[in-house]
Formats: structure tokens, C-alpha cells, sequence
């Protein structure tokens, strides 16, 4: 991570400053860097640069400063400083990863996948309707079996994890003291819980028969039998 970007994500934390002017300062000050309208462009352009900042912004961040983050994008939707087709270019960026970003800024078009999982996730905490509107395009992309770019042996779940936190998004949000939203499950066919399955037992499936592999072919005695 640069110095600039350091810097920038370094006062994230003050989004939850128990000082309201702080927190409208932090607000603003991110606004003006990665939500600013601009007069000069169309408004598809001003979209895809919203978009492109807050893509660059995620990727760039620890974890620990996704959930401020997630805040401040909330802050952005709330006020409406967020263009209405940044959540459609999310969804495109996971669909069809650019690769002229990843000319850009040197991030593979599997990372750029991660990432618009993270803010369409994001998006949803706002509005869960983010999610439930393509939920069949989230877990046919995010719970597809891949393997490590490293490794081609061994599963990347990083994907697959991301796309849980973020359907996450769709649980029961408590409204009022008390009081619930109707609670929903998904049946046991549902593609969202035969997916999450299938890649579970892939998974076992292949640490299974990496053990075997190494048991078979040792020629310790000590080793249990496979």
C-alpha cells in the first residue's frame, strides 16, 4: 500500500468519533475524494469513476477497516451521493471482471471479483434488496469451485467467503424493540444451499484424498493406512 492510500484509509476509524463534526469532517473528506460529482462528464462516466474509486479504495484497505468502509458507503447511499448505477456496475465488474483495469492498476480480474462481492455486500447492508434481486447470479459466480492462481490443487474459498458475508446481508434485521422483520429460509433444494454443499464436499473431498495420496506414498510405518 502507497504512503497516499495509507494515509487516506488511516482516518477511516474517525467515521465512529463520538464528536459529530469529526464524523461529518470524515464524511465530507471522503466525498470530495471518491463521490464528488463532476459537471464535465456524463453521468455513465461519473458511475464507472465512482465505481473505480471505491473498487481501488476496498482493495487497497486491511480488513479491519472494511467495516468502516461499509459505513461510509451506507453514509453516501443515505445522503444520495452515490450514483444509482455504481450497484450495476458492481455487479458487472463480477460478472465480467475489466481487463483494462487490471492493466491499470495491476489487479488480477479474480481479485476485481472478490472485491465487487465485498461492496455489493456493502451496498446491501443498506439495502438488502442489492442481494435478493440477483441472488442466483451471486452464488452461481461466487461458490463456483476454483483453484488457487498458486496452486492448482488446492480450492480458493476467498471468493466463496466473500459471497457468504455478503448474503449475510439478507438475515432477519432486528426493526424495532422487540419486534422482527418476517423471517425467510431457503428450501433444501435451493441453489444456494446445493451450491454451498457441493463446494464443502468438493473440498473434504480433496483434503481426503490428498492425505491418501501422501499416505500411499510413504513408506513410514507409523503412518495410518488410507
Amino acid at each position: 500500500m502507497n504512503f497516499a492510500l495509507q494515509g487516506i484509509t488511516g482516518m477511516l476509524d474517525q467515521i465512529w468519533n463520538e464528536d459529530q463534526k469529526i464524523r461529518e469532517a470524515v464524511v465530507s473528506a471522503y466525498r470530495k475524494l471518491y463521490f464528488k460529482s463532476d459537471s464535465s462528464i456524463t453521468s455513465k462516466a461519473q458511475a464507472a469513476l465512482v465505481a473505480d474509486n471505491m473498487v481501488k479504495l476496498v482493495a487497497g484497505s486491511s480488513s479491519a477497516k472494511l467495516p468502516a468502509i461499509e459505513s461510509l458507503i451506507g453514509e453516501m447511499q443515505k445522503s444520495g451521493d452515490l450514483p444509482p448505477a455504481v450497484t450495476q456496475l458492481c455487479w458487472d465488474r463480477l460478472t465480467t471482471p475489466l481487463s483494462s483495469f487490471t492493466m491499470e492498476t495491476g489487479m488480477s480480474e479474480a481479485k476485481q471479483q472478490k472485491v465487487a462481492v465485498q461492496l455489493l455486500g456493502m451496498l446491501a447492508n443498506e439495502n438488502p434488496n442489492v442481494i435478493k434481486s440477483k441472488i442466483s447470479t451471486l452464488v452461481g459466480i461466487g461458490f463456483k469451485q476454483r483453484s488457487l492462481a498458486t496452486a492448482n490443487n488446492v480450492l480458493d474459498c476467498e471468493l466463496a467467503y466473500q459471497t457468504c458475508v455478503a448474503l449475510s446481508k439478507l438475515a432477519t434485521k432486528k426493526t424495532e424493540a422487540g419486534k422482527y422483520t418476517k423471517r425467510f429460509r431457503y428450501r433444501d433444494d435451493h441453489q444456494l444451499i446445493t451450491s454451498i454443499t457441493a463446494l464443502m464436499v468438493s473440498g473434504v473431498d480433496k483434503r481426503v484424498g490428498d492425505v491418501g495420496s501422501i499416505c500411499a506414498g510413504s513408506s513410514r510405518s507409523d503412518l495410518p493406512t488410507c
